[in-house]
């Protein structure tokens, strides 16, 4: 029970708005590279292609895990632990495409 709570405020209090404010300047950013430096150019360019589905992988995958919380608190989680513990590893995997891309400014 202590576990859950737990996780239900890391989810709620943390991860939550974390997400929202790292999504908030993220569009912050793009707005001043759009407007001011870059141009809008730039968003049709392949890495930046590869960073937005990579955001939109790691927005889906947050609610992912919190439709399971709630599956895990309900007692009907179907998976097993092996698919929890393969999958763990997907947003680290992500980020690594992510910052690859990006640095390298793949397809630039």
């Amino acid at each position: 029970k202590t576990f859950q709570t737990m996780e239900l405020k890391l989810y709620r209090i943390i991860m939550g708005p974390a997400m929202v404010l790292a999504f908030l300047l993220g569009l912050t950013l793009i707005w001043i590279d759009g407007t001011a430096r870059l141009g809008w150019g730039f968003l049709e360019k392949p890495w930046m292609i590869v960073k937005l589905l990579g955001v939109v992988f790691l927005i889906g995958w947050h609610h992912f895990l919190g439709a399971a919380r709630k599956r895990f608190v309900a007692g009907t989680n179907t998976r097993s632990a092996r698919f929890w513990k393969m999958t763990n590893e997907l947003p680290f995997l992500a980020a690594i495409v992510m910052v690859i891309a990006v640095t390298t400014e793949f397809g630039n």
